[in-house]
């Protein structure tokens, strides 16, 4: 892949005083980090790095949701079959897993299913309704999807299948005819709406089920929230923040058969599962299932009732994930021509033959990370082309895709993340609305890509108490993430490429006498031979293998020294 544009150090400012001396028994290192994160007070201090020693929020408090449990409870105790309908992604993926295994614990008959993302495509659609019916279900669940289908929950019940709706998205407005729509966004909604994913969502319809029961979660399904929350990249802030530490805790502790499985075709130590092993192992593999083939294959070995059971999915996963990875260079490498011309607009559209659907996603995150635009991939194809598409903070892409409603077959999405399927023909009118819209919302702004850094630093400065101090802040995501640094005048003692095609950059530095390990994903192609001193920017990270954990430096940028 060509090299992406030098990114801008963008170094966060200081607290002011008046915030240090809140926390007068705090480093000034300490106290910036914690104020980077909008933490306000010692006491919101320490409930923020404990998130795991909470309860969760009443889910009664989200709407209908005491409808959805009658309705739940009815069709346990009737033996109806249960068909609990989920999406191709991890977040879909995980979330159908809590809500299927959940329900089978409490005696029902449950009727998993996930939609193929290309034949199918993301939410309900009539066939699979019309496959559910004639294979015995009476009730649709849905997980992460449904709030936006109105014709087909129509068909339902048309066929005699009531529908129960858990989804984050936003509602249009006229609402599914369903028993009930458990939706932060409902318009029924009584507080302002939550940030969980749509797995978040399925665990809150099963801590109700339990809540109504008087018997507790089982703290195995929150490793699926954890999970599927993660990699959905919603904002690890409250209850969110509060399920995936909980869920880590669990996941290392005593995971599910189909995670444990899934960890060991990967070579990983369950015991050592934190949310970076999460993002780069677990979510990768659960959702390759689905951008290559289909996301069925990962569904059943989360629902699987032991490893030996699971296996042999986990090991067709690991597979699958080496194809994804292969397919996501080589469809980055295509588009990347397209997107270099195209540099200096407001936003990347791209598009071309041959792309495979399942993965223009991902090449529109790297699009995205790299130009800090927003970035549209279409997979071209005669007749009808389908697209993904992924934004910066800056830019809401569902709302302008919204706007271009009238040139889509289908379309849906969140602020940040999107997708749509279209007429090809009528592609070049929509890159020119598109691009229109994000010149009118970006004007004026520097979309030069950056990196927000929270000090810079020695690297004396970690002392053990520092490091344990970071160790504290996590989990890192969205919202949150891991502190990042900047030290200058760096020496290079070991430089070296690796990677089957030197794509990473392996690193032996030292600064005052302190040496570090350090690793550069995706830079070992920018590495000037010979560089002695450099100023970098990174974050702590743990590196793990064969039972042992080695501290090191994750590199996000470099620059030579200038010697100032």
């Amino acid at each position: 892949m060509n090299q992406a544009p030098r990114k801008r150090w963008r170094i966060l400012p200081s607290p002011p005083v008046s915030y240090t001396r809140r926390f007068p028994k705090l480093p000034y290192l300490w106290a910036r980090l914690l104020y980077h994160r909008g933490v306000e007070s010692p006491a919101q201090a320490d409930t923020w790095r404990n998130p795991a020693d909470g309860d969760m929020e009443d889910p009664f408090l989200l709407p209908d949701m005491d409808r959805a449990v009658r309705r739940l409870n009815q069709a346990i105790t009737a033996g109806e079959t249960i068909a609990v309908y989920g999406d191709f992604d991890a977040d879909g993926v995980t979330g159908c897993a809590v809500v299927s295994i959940a329900l089978e614990r409490l005696g029902a008959r449950v009727l998993p299913y996930i939609p193929h993302r290309v034949d199918e495509g993301h939410g309900l659609n009539a066939d699979a309704i019309m496959d559910l019916r004639e294979r015995g279900a009476n009730l649709i669940v849905t997980v992460d999807c449904g709030v936006t289908d109105v014709a087909e929950v129509g068909l339902a019940r048309e066929l005699g299948m009531e529908t129960i709706i858990t989804d984050h998205h936003v509602p249009p407005a006229v609402l599914p005819d369903a028993v009930a729509i458990v939706d932060p966004r409902h318009p029924k909604a009584t507080m302002a709406p939550s940030p969980l994913a749509g797995v978040g969502l399925g665990l809150k319809l099963v801590q109700a089920l339990h809540q109504h029961l008087q018997s507790p979660v089982p703290q195995q399904f929150l490793q699926l929230a954890a999970i599927g929350t993660i990699a959905d990249l919603v904002p690890l802030e409250g209850e969110n923040r509060q399920l995936v530490a909980q869920g880590l805790a669990s996941l290392r502790s005593d995971p599910l058969p189909g995670v444990q499985a899934i960890l060991d075709a990967a070579g990983v130590d369950a015991a050592t599962v934190d949310a970076e092993v999460v993002s780069f192992v677990l979510a990768p593999r659960i959702n390759a299932a689905g951008r290559v083939e289909h996301a069925a294959l990962a569904l059943k070995a989360l629902l699987a009732h032991d490893v030996d059971e699971a296996m042999p999915s986990a090991q067709e996963l690991e597979q699958l994930n080496i194809q994804r990875r292969a397919l996501t260079k080589g469809t980055t490498d295509q588009i990347w021509p397209q997107a270099e011309a195209q540099r200096n607009r407001s936003l990347l559209f791209v598009a071309d033959e041959d792309l495979p659907a399942g993965i223009v996603g991902l090449a529109a995150s790297r699009l995205v990370d790299a130009y800090y635009r927003p970035a549209v991939v279409v997979a071209k194809q005669k007749g009808l082309s389908k697209a993904s598409c992924r934004s910066i903070q800056e830019f809401n892409m569902i709302e302008a895709l919204t706007e271009c409603r009238d040139l889509f077959t289908r379309f849906g999405g969140h602020y940040m993340a999107a997708g749509f399927e279209i007429e090809t023909t009528l592609l070049p009118s929509l890159g020119e609305r598109l691009n229109a819209i994000a010149d009118n919302r970006l004007a004026g702004l520097d979309l030069t890509p950056s990196i927000d850094i929270d000090a810079e630093v020695s690297m004396g400065a970690f002392t053990r108490d520092t490091l344990q101090f970071i160790d504290s802040m996590a989990p890192f995501g969205a919202s949150n993430m891991a502190p990042t640094f900047l030290s200058r005048n760096v020496e290079i003692t070991e430089a070296r490429t690796i990677g089957a095609t030197g794509d990473h950059l392996l690193l032996n530095v030292r600064q005052d006498g302190n040496p570090w390990k350090a690793i550069a994903f995706g830079m070992g192609e920018g590495w000037v031979e010979g560089t002695e001193r450099v100023d970098l920017v990174y974050s702590l990270g743990v590196d793990r293998w064969k039972g042992q954990e080695t501290l090191r430096l994750m590199v996000k940028d470099w620059r030579p020294h200038n010697g100032s």
